[in-house]
């Protein structure tokens, strides 16, 4: 839920007629609904009387997704298969935008095998069974895959809407200590407020007629919201990439990760989106890989959703389950 409030005074009639009590995702104008029509209502219908009553402010809904994956290292059209159903599910509850984790379309534990060339082409090719298959109609969606920009190669997550790609955001603080070892395949973007232009490849501008599309840690402005990117890391940096899209208001924020088990790291998670959601106003969408990709860490999952602090959601941390 996201609320604008409105700062006109409301009339003495309106104070009579109003109850005082709040009610989440529902203005009170609702409740003069007889009890035997509530049930009759649709969800749609709600929300539509929802913007006609802006005596207490406008509250717009917004229903989003985000999900563990079991993915694999190289293992192309297993993820890919993966990520189709985690789409497919996230469109069949009506969500209108679906979050991923980290480098989701060729595993995250490819090593060395981040440094050849047929890791991006197989990752390309994947992008474009994606594009050409149609699931990201109606549907926003962010996939993590690495990138290949003017000879550099990033850690990125790619926007796509209607078969369409809008943006590539690279990551701009990379994890090298513990465990980590990104800084040997990729290199750290470093341009906060610039965008470039990436040059699509020729099989993917066949397919949707772009020739090149905005490259940066940019946000994502529609008609009722602004949506960023936070890539893992990001989030346990001093100055984490969602400050700077608060102060430019953005209120919902994604975050994928490729975060493995550690004992008391789930709660370190919990605390640093409760603050970061809490002090910054908005919905935190955090997607993560969960189980061994073929390396030797094991990811743990618990993809989440927190709204000003609150987790409303949040998924398993151990399971058999390849998508949830």
């Amino acid at each position: 839920r996201i609320e604008r409030p409105n700062m006109s005074a409301p009339t003495q009639s309106d104070k009579q007629e109003h109850s005082p009590k709040r009610h989440d995702f529902i203005s009170p104008a609702l409740f003069k609904i007889d009890d035997a029509d509530k049930s009759q209502r649709t969800m749609q219908n709600i929300q539509q009387q929802t913007l006609q009553h802006r005596s207490f402010g406008t509250q717009l809904l917004c229903k989003v997704s985000t999900c563990n994956l079991n993915q694999f290292a190289l293992d192309f059209d297993g993820n890919l298969k993966r990520i189709k159903k985690s789409v497919a599910l996230a469109k069949s509850i009506g969500a209108r935008l679906r979050n991923g984790p980290e480098l989701e379309i060729p595993g995250y534990g490819c090593e060395d095998h981040f440094l050849e060339q047929d890791t991006f082409l197989h990752s390309w090719q994947s992008v474009y069974d994606i594009l050409r298959s149609g699931i990201t109609q109606d549907i926003l969606c962010c996939f993590g895959l690495p990138v290949r920009h003017k000879s550099a190669v990033y850690n990125c997550f790619i926007w796509i809407l209607n078969s369409k790609i809008l943006l590539i955001r690279p990551k701009l603080y990379l994890a090298n200590d513990g465990n980590y070892r990104e800084m040997r395949y990729f290199t750290t973007w470093t341009k906060m407020y610039d965008l470039e232009q990436y040059v699509l490849p020729p099989m993917i501008q066949q397919l949707t007629a772009q020739k090149s599309v905005p490259f940066g840690a940019a946000i994502l402005e529609l008609n009722d919201t602004r949506i960023a990117t936070e890539c893992c890391e990001e989030m346990f940096t001093p100055n984490s990439p969602h400050i700077h899209y608060a102060l430019n208001g953005v209120e919902i924020y994604c975050n994928g990760s490729g975060s493995h088990h550690n004992l008391r790291k789930l709660y370190k998670r919990i605390q640093l989106i409760q603050g970061a959601s809490a002090r910054c106003g908005g919905a935190y969408l955090y997607a993560n890989q969960q189980g061994c990709d073929g390396n030797r860490l094991y990811f743990d999952g618990c993809a989440m959703v927190i709204t000003n602090g609150e987790c409303v959601a949040q998924a398993s941390q151990f399971s058999i389950h390849e998508v949830e």
